[in-house]
């Protein structure tokens, strides 16, 4: 059987990524805060990569 190749540009949501961020119920407040924060800046399209990357390990630096 041929192996199938995935690409990136096979991807429908690579260009209108949206995450979104449901947290389980066992999670503290402080967890959920992070989590809500975490998907501000990811979904944020005026920050560069670099950017997003350096407020990511902030947030998660700060839990």
């Amino acid at each position: 059987m041929p192996q199938q190749q995935v690409f990136t540009s096979d991807r429908d949501d690579k260009d209108n990524l949206s995450i979104q961020f449901s947290p389980p119920v066992h999670y503290t407040p402080a967890e959920v805060e992070a989590g809500n924060k975490l998907v501000e800046v990811v979904n944020d399209p005026s920050l560069s990569e670099g950017e997003k990357k350096d407020a990511v390990w902030d947030i998660l630096n700060n839990v």
